[in-house]
């Protein structure tokens, strides 16, 4: 959604789901590619890290660009209460 709404296209994400913890939590790393102008995705990183949704970004890379594309590979994690 956050993505979307600032232009910027997702490209093939992997999800991993860790088993739960003792606390109730869920681990839920993702890697992902996006790509945009580079605007859009300062904006997107910008939502990214004021959302309400919790978010910790890993590692953020850049895979190139290409006549006013920019290409970025993202490493984040995030976390859901067990059974949800």
């Amino acid at each position: 959604k956050l993505a979307s709404a600032n232009g910027v296209k997702i490209g093939g994400v992997k999800y991993k789901i860790a088993d739960p913890e003792p606390i109730g939590l869920r681990q839920v790393s993702i890697q992902a590619d996006f790509s945009g102008d580079y605007l859009q995705l300062v904006r997107f990183l910008n939502e990214l890290e004021r959302s309400k949704l919790f978010f910790l970004v890993d590692s953020v890379e850049l895979g190139g660009e290409q006549g006013g594309l920019v290409k970025l590979q993202m490493d984040l994690e995030t976390y859901l209460k067990s059974g949800t």
